[in-house]
């Protein structure tokens, strides 16, 4: 004789299981969500300021640099950062190292030379242009995301025109 309670034991079992792995898949996602920052080219990004009367943030990178890889995967995700990114700013991912081209104060030059021309000397760097194109400043290394969401709302507020980043961030 068949024991129908111990069919119905069994399948609840089975969906239990596939609960419990679908909800961890969907959490493993959630924790390992990639950035959904919207990179610009450069030159869009330089035109768009223009028009919108924001700034550009270039995130200068390299595909050897970790500190580069680990502000991806710890920093960029974070939804503050995001929205501040997507509302305040046109950012812009520059490889030092490539050879594509942009064009700056009406010269054309590859991204590697850019980085020369900024006087680059550390990966990543952040460089902040005003909504002209002109260069407001710049941070290089890496940054946790509390002091990038400082760093940021320092330059989207205009507070660089009248105080230091280290006494801005001091408040």
């Amino acid at each position: 004789m068949k024991n129908p309670l111990r069919h119905q034991v069994i399948f609840l079992a089975i969906i239990f299981v596939y609960m419990l792995v679908g909800s961890a898949f969907v959490y493993a996602q959630q924790a390992y969500k990639k950035e959904d920052i919207e990179w610009y080219s450069f030159n869009d990004a330089i035109e768009l300021a223009k028009d919108h009367n924001k700034k550009v943030m270039l995130f200068m990178e390299a595909d050897w640099c970790s500190v580069c890889k680990k502000m991806k995967k710890k920093v960029f995700p974070d939804q503050d950062v995001q929205d501040i990114m997507r509302t305040k700013f046109y950012p812009v991912r520059m490889d030092i190292e490539s050879d594509q081209k942009l064009t700056y104060q009406q010269k054309e030059m590859s991204f590697k030379a850019f980085s020369k021309y900024m006087n680059m000397y550390a990966t990543p760097t952040f460089i902040f242009l005003d909504e002209k194109g002109k260069v407001i400043g710049n941070k290089p290394g890496y940054m946790e995301t509390e002091e990038l969401m400082t760093l940021l709302r320092y330059i989207y507020t205009n507070a660089y025109e009248n105080k230091t980043f280290e006494e801005y961030s001091r408040q």
